[in-house]
C-alpha cells in the first residue's frame, strides 16, 4: 500500500473536476494511508467494475477486499485471466487463489506467466511456493531451478533453492549451492546471506562456518552490524541446544551493544525477546519494552518489534493493551502474518463465546496462509489451531 500519497495530486484533480474514478482512487489511497481500510473499500465499491486499463484502481480494490476477507469480490475486481495483462494483476490473483485453496488455477496461471515472462522472479517464487504447499518438494525444486536458469545469480531464487534443499534434507547439495553462490560473489555480504539462510533452516554448524567467513572478509562495511548478528546466532544456538550459558553470553553481547548505543532498537528488541522467552525474566523484558515504546511511536513500530511488545504485554497481564496495539498496527500492516498471529491469539484468549473463538481461529488461519512466520511461531500456531481453547499466559513476577 502507498504510505504517503501526494495530496497536491488529489487537490489538483478536484480543481480540474477529474472523472469520479480518479477521484475515488486517490481518496481511497488517502484513507488507506490513514489505516481506514473499510472506508477506503467503501469509497471504491460504487464505481466497480472499472475499465480494464484502470490497473491501480483494480489492484487497490482487490487488496482491500482481500484484507476485508472478501476473496470473491477481490477476484471479481481483478477480472478474468488475460494473456496480456500487467504482472501485478496476475500475481495478486494467483495469491488470492492460493489463500482460498484454488491451487490448480493459481499454478496454471503462474505457469503461463513464467512462460511468457521468464524474468518475472516473483512469479517463479510464488509458483515454487504453491508446489511446496501441495506437498511436492521435487516439483518446487524443479520450478526454482528453472527460474534460476532464466534469472542467473538472483539472490531471492538462490536463497529459496537453498532453503528447499535443506528442507528436503539435502545438506550436501545445499552446501555445494552455497559454494557456487560464493564463487559468483565472494563478499562478506554474500557470506552473511548464506549464514542467515543456514541459521533459519536450523543448520547451525553450517551457519557458524559462513559467519566465520564474514568475519574474515569484512572490510568494515558490516562492522557495526556484526555484533548484533553474532548475538542473534548465540541466542539461536542456545535455544536449539538448551544451553543457558550460550543464552547468557548472547544477553551480555546485547548489553554491550546497548552500552555503546543506548537507542539501538534491534538490540533492545532482541534482548527483550531473549529475557521473556528463554531466560524467564519478564520484568526485565517489560522494562526494555517500555523503553522501546518511548523510542518508536506506535505508528512507526515495525511488525517485528510489535511482536515483542505484544508478547511481553500478554505475559505480564496486559492483554487488553496488547490487543489495542495489534489492532491498530494491523490497519497499517494488514498482510503481516505475525500481527495476524497475535490478533488471533488475543481474540481466542479473551473470547467469551464460540463466535469470538472462531474469529480468533480464522485469524490464525490467515496468518498461516500469509506465511513468513519463524519456525518457533509456526509450531506455536499449529499447536493453537489443534487446541480447542488455548490457555492464556499466566502473568509472572520478575
Amino acid at each position: 500500500f502507498p504510505r504517503k500519497p501526494n495530496l497536491s495530486n488529489f487537490r489538483s484533480l478536484h480543481q480540474a473536476r477529474a472523472d469520479p474514478t480518479q477521484l475515488a482512487y486517490w481518496n481511497a489511497r488517502l484513507l488507506t494511508a490513514q489505516g481506514k481500510l473499510n472506508e477506503a473499500l467503501s469509497a471504491l465499491k460504487p464505481l466497480m467494475p472499472v475499465k480494464q486499463d484502470a490497473v491501480g484502481f483494480r489492484l487497490l480494490a482487490a487488496k482491500l477486499a482481500m484484507f476485508a476477507d472478501q476473496p470473491g469480490d477481490a477476484l471479481s475486481y481483478l477480472g478474468p485471466d488475460q494473456t496480456a495483462e500487467p504482472l501485478a494483476i496476475t500475481l495478486l490473483r494467483a495469491e488470492i487463489r492460493r489463500r482460498t485453496g484454488q491451487h490448480e488455477d493459481a499454478i496454471r496461471s503462474l505457469e503461463n506467466l513464467v512462460d511468457r515472462q521468464p524474468k518475472a522472479v516473483d512469479g517463479w517464487l510464488l509458483l515454487g511456493r504453491l508446489q511446496r504447499e501441495s506437498d511436492s518438494v521435487d516439483q518446487s525444486l524443479a520450478v526454482i531451478r528453472r527460474g534460476r536458469v532464466a534469472n542467473p545469480q538472483n539472490a531471492q531464487l538462490e536463497d529459496r533453492l537453498l532453503t528447499l534443499l535443506l528442507e528436503s534434507r539435502q545438506p550436501v547439495a545445499a552446501e555445494e549451492l552455497a559454494e557456487t553462490v560464493f564463487r559468483q560473489s565472494s563478499t562478506a555480504e554474500t557470506c552473511l546471506r548464506l549464514a542467515i539462510a543456514f541459521q533459519q533452516a536450523g543448520e547451525l554448524d553450517h551457519a557458524d562456518r559462513w559467519l566465520g567467513r564474514v568475519r574474515r572478509l569484512d572490510d568494515g562495511n558490516l562492522i557495526t552490524s556484526l555484533p548484533l548478528i553474532e548475538a542473534a546466532f548465540l541466542q539461536e544456538r542456545g535455544v536449539a541446544t538448551s544451553q543457558r550459558s550460550l543464552l547468557e553470553e548472547s544477553k551480555q553481547q546485547y548489553e554491550r551493544i546497548l552500552k555503546r548505543s543506548p537507542g539501538h532498537i534491534s538490540a533492545m528488541n532482541n534482548l527483550a525477546w531473549l529475557l521473556l522467552r528463554h531466560l524467564d525474566q519478564p520484568a526485565g523484558a517489560a522494562t526494555l519494552v517500555s523503553t522501546l515504546r518511548t523510542k518508536v511511536s506506535a505508528r512507526n513500530t515495525s511488525p517485528a518489534v510489535m511482536d515483542t511488545i505484544a508478547e511481553t504485554l500478554r505475559a505480564t497481564g496486559r492483554s487488553d493493551e496488547a490487543l489495542k496495539l495489534v489492532t491498530d498496527s494491523l490497519l497499517r500492516h494488514p498482510d503481516e502474518a505475525i500481527l495476524r498471529f497475535h490478533y488471533g491469539v488475543l481474540l481466542m484468549e479473551q473470547a467469551d463465546d464460540d463466535s469470538q473463538r472462531k474469529q480468533g481461529r480464522r485469524e490464525l488461519e490467515r496468518a498461516r496462509l500469509i506465511g513468513g512466520l519463524s519456525k518457533e511461531r509456526r509450531t506455536e500456531l499449529t499447536q493453537r489451531l489443534n487446541s480447542e481453547k488455548p490457555q492464556a499466559l499466566t502473568p509472572r513476577a520478575g
